[in-house]
């Protein structure tokens, strides 16, 4: 259930900031498991 919380937040993000003519940049730290998201909205 978590996962699919956390897709529906992600695809939230996403489009928001598409909406506002911004960009998302992904990335995987490859020294942990995680996934890291910056969003530009200017």
């Amino acid at each position: 259930m978590e996962t699919q919380k956390t897709k529906m937040k992600l695809k939230s993000l996403w489009s928001s900031a598409m909406a506002l003519n911004g960009s998302v940049a992904v990335w995987r730290c490859p020294r942990e498991d995680e996934i890291h998201f910056l969003v530009d909205l200017s």
